[in-house]
């Protein structure tokens, strides 16, 4: 689907190896805490992500640059309605992606927050972060500084951008592409093309050049592959977090774990951070 498509796959193996870790430290029966519950979440809502980018895509691939038989309807239609009804259709696409993107960012806090502070509380992106603003709430642990730091850097550079966007399209404005259209008649052909509006360019920082046409498509790439790399930042955080967790020697071995070669237990999420961090080495 896209060129990080390596990175995509280190994220599902990371949030694997964060359930394990999470269970073993705290001496949680495997399987049995709610971080399994939110694990499945994300991953919908990873899903739903990249089957709404895929319909912008088949969506483009099907008006763009088409030809028609001399007597389709779609021929018969006046160029400037074509376009029209074309924009809209292609707004809503890019719409839903914008808001599926946002809501995986408030699943990925309610996963901080309960890895943090195992807590039940379903904190959206924007709590979260003021609670890291203020060394409150989860936060008043020192132990959660990196991470603490890394929401905060996230927020600050892209997170609070998607946010803004997001909520101007709900309670403001729409913001509908551009695109530009021809007729070549003598192929029985028509052409369309759809960029980026200027809003879209400053929101997401992709250039400071305003003469140049960005297409849709790569708008939403830009969104999504940005927040996978994010998201990966996050994860590496929360484990570093784990790592720092004192454990109570007093409880009972449990969640999932093996032997070391001095028979102590050691969490199984060994091999799976092995295997993302060797996807990640170069990234």
């Amino acid at each position: 689907m896209h060129e990080s498509s390596t990175e995509y796959s280190a994220l599902m193996i990371g949030l694997h190896a964060l359930s394990l870790d999470f269970e073993f430290y705290r001496r949680i029966p495997f399987g049995s805490s709610r971080i399994t519950d939110i694990h499945e979440e994300i991953r919908h809502r990873l899903g739903s992500c990249e089957f709404q980018f895929d319909q912008l895509v088949r969506y483009l691939n099907d008006v763009q640059f088409k030809t028609y038989s001399p007597d389709s309807i779609v021929k018969s239609t006046p160029l400037p309605l074509l376009m029209k009804s074309y924009q809209t259709k292609v707004s809503f696409l890019i719409e839903n992606i914008i808001f599926n993107i946002t809501a995986l960012y408030d699943y990925f806090s309610i996963l901080v927050n309960y890895v943090i502070a195992k807590t039940d509380d379903t904190l959206d992106w924007n709590k979260l972060q003021n609670f890291a603003r203020n060394n409150t709430g989860a936060f008043y642990n020192n132990n959660a500084a990196e991470v603490k730091n890394i929401l905060l850097e996230i927020h600050k550079s892209f997170v609070d951008k998607l946010y803004k966007y997001r909520s101007e399209l709900i309670h403001r404005k729409s913001d509908v592409v551009k695109c530009d259209g021809s007729l070549d008649y003598k192929n029985d052909r028509i052409n369309i093309e759809f960029y980026c509006t200027s809003k879209q360019l400053d929101t997401f920082s992709i250039t400071n050049d305003q003469t140049r046409k960005y297409s849709i498509n790569y708008l939403a790439k830009v969104i999504f592959d940005q927040s996978i790399i994010y998201i990966i930042k996050i994860i590496r955080a929360l484990r570093n977090f784990q790592l720092k967790l004192e454990i109570d020697e007093n409880k009972p071995m449990q969640g999932a774990f093996q032997l070391d070669e001095n028979n102590k237990p050691i969490s199984s999420a060994g091999p799976y951070w092995a295997l993302f961090d060797s996807i990640l080495i170069f990234k």
